[in-house]
């Protein structure tokens, strides 16, 4: 049987995580001819997560967890819990809920005809408009910026074939922009639409200089516009 792994940063979201990993296991019973993992690295949680995970992980021997000596941060963490999934292919989500995992289905019957990235892809959101219209000038401007198109109304919640991440390996970056790294390394790619649904529980961790640093890091990594702007 091939396997699925799902990996997924968390920090303080102990209202989402029994749903999350609730949510995950009706889709594998949608999903009979496969088995899975499920690969979640805490970033030194402060409320109740980690005791949930250890929790879930004492039931379910494919549930593993990462409890990191400290936060660091919601790009390396995740990250990091990629590079230690072994499936087949890698499905990489948010534990917020906001990726729906019931999308995991159509990412899976989209490799299986030969896709290598499966990319979902947020065309609409019932996030703050004001956020999601200033997310979209920004994809237009990186997009315009890089010399490598980019993946519009891509935050890297999708499914990676074991050949994409062995990839990613080889750039052995430290701080990775991975949606940048998704459109640079190529692979045959596919999209697949869905609307991106407002938190349930719990407070968003990003605020506006982790979503700057995340947005510099894009055009460090990805255009030379910098480097000419410093020149």
């Amino acid at each position: 049987m091939k396997k699925i792994s799902i990996v997924t940063g968390c920090y303080n979201e102990e209202g989402n995580l029994q749903e999350f990993y609730d949510r995950l296991l009706a889709v594998f019973r949608q999903l009979p001819d496969y088995t899975y993992e499920i690969v979640v690295a805490d970033n030194c949680s402060t409320d109740r997560s980690r005791e949930i995970l250890r929790e879930i992980a004492s039931k379910d021997p494919k549930f593993k967890v990462i409890l990191n000596a400290g936060n660091f941060g919601h790009i390396r963490s995740p990250f990091n819990a990629l590079l230690q999934a072994t499936g087949d292919a890698v499905v990489c989500l948010c534990s917020d809920l906001q990726d729906p995992p019931e999308k995991i289905t159509d990412f899976v019957k989209q490799w299986e005809t030969g896709y290598q990235v499966v990319c979902g892809v947020k065309p609409q959101s019932q996030e703050n408009p004001l956020i999601f219209r200033i997310r979209r000038l920004y994809y237009h401007l990186l997009t315009n910026c890089s010399e490598t198109p980019q993946i519009q109304n891509f935050t890297g919640f999708g499914l990676y074939d074991r050949k994409v991440v062995e990839a990613i390996k080889k750039f052995h970056e430290p701080y990775p922009y991975f949606r940048g790294l998704v459109s640079e390394i190529g692979f045959r790619r596919v999209e697949v639409p869905f609307v991106q649904a407002m938190r349930k529980h719990g407070k968003t961790k990003n605020n506006f200089f982790t979503l700057y640093d995340i947005a510099m890091i894009g055009f460090v990594n990805h255009t030379k516009l910098p480097l000419r702007l410093a020149a």
